[in-house]
């Protein structure tokens, strides 16, 4: 009956320490050798979500930047959606005033400030990038990026969250993902929009997919996909909407839950 299955990285296929146990592995591949198709969604910019790609030996389309991009194994973009220029500059202009560590996402690179602990935190320690710091040029930059990340202490993630949405939700996609990092990227970027397009390429239709995922970044794939998993420490606006509870990530709890979807007579 199922056909794919799509899965979020960071606190979902992935432990605590960012690493892919062997049992996952294990579980994965033979998943694939049921002629399943396995797919990464992640918030993670390409270059970053690659290693996990490579790590379980995947051939499908790989979706980064929190659906901003979708590329095939062979580095065709099949699907990319950008900030629109003038929402860009607006944005930059709002984080210039609030002083809000924050990053601009390309498709091979990423561009900071300055490096900062924040910076440092996510970009060498959780995602193994060397950023480019660019100063006071960041605000004024050309280009538009596919998204922007932002690095905020815990308890005011609701309070910007909620600041963003009033002043740019018609025009953009303002997600939580993790627990203190904030996404703002166009609105055709997301992950379900994403999914839908694998969909297409494979001609699959969304009944015959799982999908797997434990933040609100994800919630859009979860509500689309014909069945849905979620992390049992995920939000409970998630919980409510998934079809099954899985473990937490420290335990190998999506494949465990797999094994009984999938191999269980």
């Amino acid at each position: 009956m199922y056909k794919l299955i799509v899965s979020d990285l960071d606190g979902t296929l992935l432990d605590d320490s960012h690493r892919v146990s062997n049992y996952t592995k294990k579980i994965f591949s033979n998943i694939q050798d049921r002629d399943i198709k396995f797919l990464i969604a992640s918030a993670r910019p390409h270059i970053s979500a690659l290693k996990y790609y490579n790590i379980l030996n995947l051939s499908t389309p790989l979706i980064s930047h929190n659906g901003g991009l979708v590329k095939l194994k062979n580095d065709k973009t099949i699907y990319k959606k950008i900030i629109p220029e003038t929402l860009t500059q607006d944005i930059l202009n709002y984080l210039k005033k609030s002083n809000i560590h924050f990053s601009l996402y390309y498709e091979d690179s990423i561009y900071i400030k300055k490096m900062t602990p924040e910076a440092k935190e996510l970009h060498l320690d959780l995602e193994s990038i060397h950023p480019i710091e660019v100063g006071n040029s960041i605000y004024n930059l050309e280009k538009s990026p596919i998204n922007i990340i932002l690095s905020v202490p815990e308890k005011l993630v609701h309070k910007t969250v909620t600041d963003l949405e009033d002043k740019f939700k018609r025009n953009l996609a303002i997600k939580q993902s993790e627990k203190k990092f904030i996404s703002i990227s166009s609105l055709q970027a997301t992950k379900e929009l994403a999914l839908k397009k694998v969909l297409d390429y494979y001609k699959i239709n969304k009944a015959n997919i799982i999908a797997i995922g434990d933040n609100y970044n994800d919630l859009g794939m979860l509500k689309f996909a014909g069945y849905s998993l979620t992390i049992e420490n995920s939000p409970e606006e998630l919980q409510k909407i998934s079809d099954e509870i899985a473990g937490n990530n420290n335990n190998n709890g999506p494949a465990k839950k797999l094994t009984n979807i999938l191999f269980t007579e």
